[in-house]
């Protein structure tokens, strides 16, 4: 499977478990995103380095960062903008 970030090959360590979608990438950590944030975001897509670094200041709890729709500014209309 691929990372919901940034596109890279990535591990699914959960999916459609009470509406989230755990990953874990090596680029971008382990974090999971809700289903409902997916749905919505169309042709968008998240602008990987803010969320990397969102990711990154939100690991270290024992959990997975959770993505929900409250974090939609981390979410770019500019696909060609967000290549690794």
């Amino acid at each position: 499977m691929s990372c919901l970030i940034c596109g890279a090959g990535a591990q699914v360590l959960q999916t459609g478990v009470a509406d989230w979608e755990e990953r874990e990438c090596a680029q971008c950590g382990r974090y999971k995103v809700a289903q409902t944030l997916l749905s919505t975001m169309g042709d968008m897509v998240f602008d990987v380095d803010k969320t990397r670094q969102w990711i990154a200041s939100n690991s270290g709890t024992g959990q997975a960062p959770r993505l929900s729709p409250l974090y939609a500014c981390l979410v770019s209309a500019e696909p060609d903008a967000n290549e690794t």
